[in-house]
């Protein structure tokens, strides 16, 4: 077995090692980073899903219904236009309901909660014709949830809570 070069030789293999941990770290961790900005940022996907329930009667028209959860606006990845872009496309689906499921601010904390869900305010250009629902979710409840839910209900949402 050898022994590990001592002295300034066998200092200068360390820190080369050492350097190029350090850039390959780097690199990695930026790749990530700027693949996850782009994903955030992205056209979100319209995934379309027929669903017969034997419980309606045959004859029965179908139901448009359009789902969006985890809006996290005030954050890079959600400002207002995007919300609003998002908010023509579900309008262009033609729903008969929009139901909005929850986490609507990012933030673990109230801090700035309230002035994050003013960004919410495009959602008052949802329409269908059975109505707009929401529930709070899980950030709702650890930022501030009586500004998020004030919010909602300002741009039309009817926010249930334990109700139907």
């Amino acid at each position: 077995m050898s022994k590990p070069e001592e002295g300034p030789a066998g200092d200068n293999c360390v820190k080369r090692r050492l350097s190029a941990f350090s850039f390959i770290f780097g690199a990695a961790t930026l790749t990530a980073g700027c693949v996850g900005v782009q994903n955030a940022t992205s056209v979100p996907i319209a995934r379309f899903a027929s669903i017969d329930l034997e419980q309606l009667p045959s004859r029965s028209p179908p139901i448009r219904i359009a789902l969006l959860s985890d809006l996290h606006v005030g954050n890079i990845g959600m400002r207002r236009e995007r919300l609003s872009s998002i908010v023509k496309t579900v309008n262009a689906a033609k729903p008969d309901i929009v139901l909005l499921a929850g986490d609507f601010v990012t933030g673990e904390s109230q801090e700035g909660a309230a002035e994050k869900s003013t960004d919410l305010a495009p959602l008052r250009g949802l329409r269908a014709a059975s109505g707009v629902f929401a529930v709070l979710g899980n950030h709702d409840h650890w930022t501030d949830r009586h500004a998020i839910q004030a919010r909602l209900e300002r741009a039309g949402v009817n926010v249930l809570e334990n109700e139907a």
